[in-house]
């Protein structure tokens, strides 16, 4: 089962340690989310992160460093326009977000996962509330098993992650629970990733 972190949207001093210290600590997947940073600034953020990581790394912009950082996949945003994928490589994972049942049932084929949300209410969004049941999502899982690759984001946190780790999702996103803490330390970062984590432990 996928866990995944998925950036601060800001780049935040230390960061690279701290992004250091979660795939230390078993991160899967990190999902280099920096809607406002440059080409520059993502690289140099990329240079300073060991490159026995990059395979695990995830970018939401900026595709083209793809060619140059041996990096493991791209999400397609509302924003990417088909210009920006030409040239990229196909084994490159490619991912997505979506907001309904129904998206998730049309496409779940077309990509490597791809993320439902808000599952719970957002914890980095204000205002940005759920509209799934618990139950809706179970049955929508029971009555398509061949839909394995959605991972739950919107709200996840140690307490609520186990409402829904047997509903059928792929895998789980953090975002809000990780950096919408304090303080924010390669060690308390951690620690509440491997807090998260440990819930999904049977």
């Amino acid at each position: 089962m996928k866990l995944i972190v998925i950036t601060h949207p800001e780049i935040l001093p230390n960061e690279t340690l701290m992004l250091e210290a979660l795939f230390d600590n078993g991160l899967q997947y990190l999902h280099l989310r920096k809607p406002q940073s440059s080409m520059q600034e993502i690289a140099l953020l990329l240079n300073n992160i060991p490159t026995k990581f990059h395979p695990r790394i995830v970018l939401h912009q900026h595709y083209v460093l793809t060619q140059n950082y041996n990096l493991g996949g791209i999400h397609i945003t509302g924003r990417t326009t088909n210009k920006e994928l030409i040239g990229l490589s196909n084994q490159l994972r490619r991912s997505k977000s979506s907001h309904s049942l129904k998206e998730i049932g049309s496409e779940w084929r077309d990509y490597s996962y791809q993320f439902l949300s808000p599952i719970f209410n957002s914890i980095s969004k204000s205002g940005y509330q759920s509209n799934f049941r618990i139950e809706d999502l179970q049955n929508f899982f029971l009555s398509h098993p061949e839909i394995n690759n959605c991972v739950a984001l919107g709200g996840l946190n140690q307490e609520n992650i186990n409402a829904i780790k047997h509903c059928g999702f792929g895998g789980f996103a953090l975002l809000g629970s990780i950096w919408m803490n304090s303080p924010l330390t390669s060690e308390a970062v951690s620690s509440r990733f491997c807090e998260i984590q440990s819930s999904l432990i049977d």
